[in-house]
């Protein structure tokens, strides 16, 4: 995932998917990133090439996958399979 457009959208999938949705709710997640409506869909349109750490932070809490993953660090996974480790992104 080159882009944070790419990113975002496969977080997205995998959102919708765990949790048996069909659309994600916009003003939901804007809420819950201090972001708007209109900003969350720049990250999913592209128009955002990056997001400052706590809005990355927040955006993978809600979306439930891993922040430096979203943050385009190929180090991570999009989701922490190991089992032992849990995320915490201290930031509630």
């Amino acid at each position: 995932m080159r882009t944070l457009e790419d990113r975002i959208n496969q977080a997205i999938s995998h959102f919708l998917t765990k949790n048996k949705l069909k659309k994600l709710d916009r003003a939901s997640m804007a809420k819950y990133c201090g972001a708007s409506v209109a900003a969350v869909g720049q990250w999913i349109n592209g128009k955002t090439g990056s997001l400052d750490s706590l809005k990355n932070a927040k955006a993978a809490q809600y979306l439930g996958v891993n922040p430096y993953w979203l943050a385009g660090d190929t180090k991570y996974n999009m989701v922490d399979t190991s089992g032992d480790k849990k995320l915490d992104n201290n930031i509630d």
